[in-house]
């Protein structure tokens, strides 16, 4: 009476190598739509940030009909850490 012979399925190597081959494409499909993604958030949020000091500057001369003073650096000392307001 011969034997039934028992078959084992598994996964070949050539099948993980496409499987991996598959994963690799995506991945270079979607990393640079990834990375353009954040630019763009970097970008909105810098735009919001600017109209947001634009909107404070406008708010404060309204307020003391004026924009606020600049800062200099003190003309003696270039390097010089120390700063006066200029009005």
């Amino acid at each position: 009476m011969p034997k039934p012979t028992i078959r084992r399925h598994a996964f070949t190597l050539l099948d993980l190598l496409i499987v991996v081959a598959i994963i690799a494409i995506l991945a270079a499909i979607a990393v640079p739509n990834f990375l353009e993604a954040q630019t763009r958030a970097k970008v909105s949020r810098v735009q919001s940030d600017l109209r947001s000091v634009a909107t404070a500057l406008e708010a404060y001369r309204i307020d003391s009909n004026r924009y606020p003073p600049t800062m200099a650096y003190s003309r003696s000392s270039p390097c010089s850490s120390r700063h006066r307001w200029r009005t």
